[in-house]
């Protein structure tokens, strides 16, 4: 019974090919989402909008040099969550965070509020 179990643990199901235990880490590490490269950026401006999500909030700014980000604050994404708190509209920013991209639009994942 053991050998079956042995045997069936090795197989490739879709075509019963066996594979060895290093074959089956490798098919498995090869079919992993990529993780997309990602920038840490200090970033200052004025909060223009705040929408209030699951576990935090999404907060449009606009720098002085006229670029708009969307910060997304959670205490989760936060290095030191006791530094959570709500902006209001209008307020001055200083965050740090992790840049990325999506549809065009610029983005920041917050992890220092400054």
């Amino acid at each position: 019974m053991l050998l079956a179990f042995v045997a069936f643990a090795g197989c490739n199901l879709a075509n019963g090919e066996v594979k060895s235990e290093a074959e089956t880490k490798e098919a498995l590490h090869s079919h992993q989402p990529k993780k997309v490269a990602t920038h840490t950026n200090i970033i200052s401006g004025k909060i223009q909008s705040v929408e209030n999500e699951n576990d935090g909030y999404a907060a449009e700014l606009l720098t002085e040099g006229g670029d708009t980000y969307y910060l997304i604050v959670s205490q989760g994404s936060l290095i030191t969550p006791t530094q959570y708190r709500e902006f209001k509209t209008g307020e001055s920013v200083t965050v740090v965070g992790e840049h990325w991209e999506m549809k065009g639009m610029k983005h920041l994942t917050v992890h220092i509020i400054q």
